[in-house]
Parts: structure tokens; C-alpha cells; sequence
């Protein structure tokens, strides 16, 4: 992690799909500028990152979702269960937001981004990135050939 973000992108995190990888870019981007808002105090502010953050992953669920169908993806009921109460819990922290102290909420926000980044995205969504790779024969994680 570099100081002041939530994660930095590369290619480590790629799951081999080019409009997933941007997509997954672009998401941690948004995560990022909710980490810039520790320092604010504006729940205006706030609530549009927030608000971004939700309708981003939401489109982006349905892609990584239906990629995953078209691959049967083995995990793919619990990888949605996932994708579920990230939304649900990004809802709830906008919800609190109107109540509650932004600063305070903001390093809750931030801690349980940082942890969804480091579990699922290098994590969870590798893991349908191998069960391709092993189904086509390739292994993305070497630049997405066989040699070595």
C-alpha cells in the first residue's frame, strides 16, 4: 500500500480480462479518493464518493458476474455473496453518514476498503483468474503464456 491510499494497481491484482483489469483500476481509484476524504470534514463529499463507489461496483459486479457465468465459475455463488454485502455495506455507511461524524466514519470506511482490496480483489478474484488460466491451459500470472 502506498501512504495515503488504499492500494496502488498493478499487475499482480490482474485477473487477465482487460475491461475487468480497467474496471478493477478504476475501482480502486474510487477507493482511493474515499481515503483522501480522512482528511475533510464535508459529508457532501463524502456521500458523492460514496454514492460513486456504489454505482461503479455495481456495474462492475454484473460484469465480473456474468464473465464468471459464462465460465462456470465453481465459486461463483459465494464470490456473489461477496459482491452482495459489499453493496450492502457501502449503502449502510452512506446511510450513517448523515448521522454520524464524518472523520470518524471515514477511517472505518477506509479500514474495511483496505481489507476488501487486500482479501477479495488479490485474493478472491484471482482465484476465478487461475480457474480460467487452468481450463485454457495458460497462466496469466506468467503474462499469459506458457513460457517460462
Amino acid at each position: 500500500m502506498v501512504a495515503g491510499t488504499i492500494a496502488k494497481w498493478s499487475s499482480d491484482m490482474s485477473v487477465g480480462v482487460l475491461v475487468l483489469d480497467e474496471e478493477h483500476r478504476f475501482l480502486i481509484e474510487e477507493m482511493n479518493s474515499l481515503h483522501a476524504i480522512k482528511k475533510m470534514k464535508s459529508q457532501d463529499t463524502l456521500e458523492n464518493c460514496l454514492g460513486r463507489l456504489i454505482c461503479f461496483a455495481i456495474k462492475h459486479f454484473f460484469h465480473e458476474e456474468s464473465y464468471m457465468a459464462k465460465m462456470r465459475y465453481s465459486r461463483m455463488p459465494a464470490h456473489k455473496v461477496a459482491h452482495d454485502d459489499f453493496i450492502v455495506k457501502m449503502q449502510s455507511f452512506l446511510r450513517r453518514g448523515a448521522d454520524e461524524d464524518v472523520t470518524v466514519l471515514s477511517v472505518e470506511i477506509v479500514e474495511y476498503l483496505d481489507e476488501w482490496c487486500a482479501q477479495h480483489i488479490l485474493v478472491e478474484d484471482r482465484r476465478y483468474a487461475l480457474e480460467a488460466d487452468s481450463r485454457s491451459g495458460q497462466d496469466r500470472m506468467w503474462g499469459g503464456g506458457r513460457s517460462r
